[in-house]
């Protein structure tokens, strides 16, 4: 029996709701139906149909990643724990506590595992706790049940708040991976019956060809940029742009995670800068005010000069009454990633009067301005399925709204929604932290889609996601 062959194809890939197309072929997403639980089993992920979501990574050094995949038990959920020979990592699963009654009522954790046939060992361990993991073979290619009792987790197991899962490569030397599905608390082991998926993922890497539009808008900034002037550009945006829910990254380096800091920082490596001058501000409102979390002191001057302007929680309308702030750092260009409020807390008439507004006061200035579309809102626990069928859309019109005035008024326009739903509307929950928030995938798509905006070089926009090869 062949083992998992994942195909990684490299270009264009243009995505729909529940199907993607791969060189002129459309494959279809098998439908997601939510999996029957009996009444000795519950789900460990209530909101979701997949352990893929709502799982952050942790320990960014390391390698280990995880992303949703179309090959399951039966419901088309799966997730890929993956693990590049040589590295290391874990993978914290937050939602997924076991505390209280849960105890009293269930006596473990289930769940159902493929292996890639190798030496190397699956590992699931609580909270922090990495002396009482609980181990199982990857030499199993088949899918399998695996049940997990309390005492499992050691003796020092009083609940969890959390699951984490690792890879320990047990003395092998090649990459290693499992699948995992069906997530649940047991009252006893009853294996159910199962119809596994087929093994067919779309793309694993997208280009960026296509996604940003109109760069001669720019043209007088990216002359600069390459002949190395002084050069001001200004990021302004939501709570998105101030790095929200990265924070797991560490509190006090999370925003080197932020896509403004990885896109400023690859600008200037991309024209041949020295480091950026990095000026990071974030806006408190209950005090009604800026504070400067990044870049104290410093003030634009020689070399290339980023200002982030982040304040979570606001519409474009506060873009729109806060432009005096931006035009005080005299940018060259100005750069807006706002909207992502706008689609729950107001109408798309109001985002358009508002972003009209933004355009026409900058241009007032006689400063270049570029916009982003926002970003997929349907995030994690807003998704809801019908079928293949999304029923949280209601960020499209928003999308195309920024893409219609981005071509009335002659503007850049980076086309951030594409780029995320360019992988599938159900495989977003590998690139979000919650419904709303990018995690530090999402946030290095973001990145490198504003670095194509100024640098015209098509780069590929996911990367992480693992080829995954026969043994």
């Amino acid at each position: 029996m062949n083992r998992c062959i994942y195909i990684i194809l490299f270009g264009i890939v243009t995505s729909f709701l529940g199907q993607t197309v791969l060189g002129g072929e459309i494959i279809k997403a098998p439908a997601l139906t939510k999996a029957k639980v009996g009444n000795h089993e519950k789900n460990v992920f209530n909101d979701t149909l997949s352990p893929g979501r709502r799982i952050w990574d942790f320990g960014l050094k390391g390698k280990l990643t995880n992303y949703a995949s179309t090959e399951s038990v039966g419901d088309g959920a799966g997730m890929i724990i993956y693990l590049p020979a040589g590295t290391n990592g874990r993978v914290v699963a937050y939602g997924t506590a076991a505390r209280g009654n849960t105890l009293k009522e269930f006596k473990g954790i289930s769940f159902w595992v493929k292996g890639d046939g190798s030496d190397a060992q699956g590992v699931i361990g609580w909270n922090w706790n990495v002396s009482f993991p609980f181990s199982f073979s990857l030499k199993e290619t088949s899918w399998r049940k695996v049940y997990v009792y309390w005492k499992d987790f050691g003796e020092n197991f009083k609940g969890s708040y959390f699951l984490n899962y690792s890879i320990n490569p047990n003395n092998y030397k090649g990459d290693s991976y499992y699948i995992i599905d069906r997530v649940r608390f047991f009252k006893e082991e009853k294996t159910e019956a199962i119809t596994p998926t087929p093994n067919r993922d779309p793309a694993g890497d997208i280009s960026s060809d296509g996604l940003v539009s109109n760069r001669e808008a720019i043209k007088d900034t990216i002359a600069k940029l390459t002949s190395k002037k002084d050069v001001t550009i200004a990021i302004i945006g939501d709570s998105i742009t101030c790095g929200a829910q990265l924070w797991y990254a560490g509190k006090k380096t999370y925003l080197n995670y932020a896509y403004p800091v990885l896109a400023a920082r690859g600008i200037a490596k991309a024209f041949g800068y020295p480091e950026p001058t990095i000026i990071y501000e974030t806006y408190d409102k209950k005090q009604s005010k800026w504070n400067r979390v990044m870049g104290k002191g410093l003030v634009p001057g020689k070399g290339l000069t980023v200002v982030i302007l982040g304040a979570g929680g606001q519409k474009t309308k506060f873009a729109v009454e806060n432009l005096k702030k931006v035009f005080s750092f005299d940018p060259d260009l100005i750069y807006s990633q706002y909207g992502v409020n706008d689609i729950p807390f107001g109408k798309l008439e109001e985002y358009r009067k508002q972003t009209t507004q933004l355009i026409k006061a900058v241009n007032a200035k006689g400063i270049a301005l570029a916009i982003g579309t926002p970003t997929s809102n349907c995030g994690l626990t807003k998704i809801k399925w019908l079928g293949n069928q999304s029923l949280s859309v209601k960020g499209l019109p928003f999308a195309q709204e920024a893409r219609v005035l981005a071509k009335q008024h002659d503007l850049a326009l980076v086309d951030m929604r594409k780029a995320f739903d360019a992988r599938g509307i159900r495989y977003l929950g590998d690139l979000y932290s919650d419904q709303y928030h990018p995690n530090h995938r999402g946030h290095k798509i973001m990145a490198t889609m504003l670095e194509t905006l100024f640098t015209g070089k098509q780069s590929h926009i996911w990367q992480g996601v693992p080829v995954l090869k026969n043994k």
